[in-house]
């Protein structure tokens, strides 16, 4: 795929590379795209709880609804890999039974 679309005008070189996207990216580059969104959320939950006063232990929870809505601004719609991946699992961060909150603890 890679090599018809730089065969391509410049113009249907990029509208072809944005509509075959998910196919010249690899998997592991979305996860550690996923990864990076997943970090700073877990900062954003730390700094609302140290601003409310609500520190309680060093487990926190980040929604996953925040994590797919980061995702789909980076057009990534498919969560299933990414949390079952190793990079997830071996990063501390375990998905909560019922599976709406991601797990993880503060660094």
């Amino acid at each position: 795929v890679g090599s018809f679309i730089q065969t391509q005008k410049f113009s249907v070189q990029k509208a072809l590379e944005r509509r075959f996207r998910v196919f010249l990216t690899h998997g592991s580059d979305y996860h550690q795209l996923l990864m990076s969104l997943l970090g700073g959320l877990l900062h954003d939950v730390v700094r609302a709880a140290r601003l409310t006063g609500n520190l309680v232990g060093d487990e926190y929870r980040i929604p996953l609804r925040s994590l797919e809505e980061r995702a789909r601004e980076h057009e990534i719609s498919d969560l299933k890999s990414f949390l079952d991946s190793p990079l997830f699992v071996n990063s501390g961060y375990t998905l909560a039974p019922g599976g709406s909150y991601i797990m993880a603890q503060a660094v």
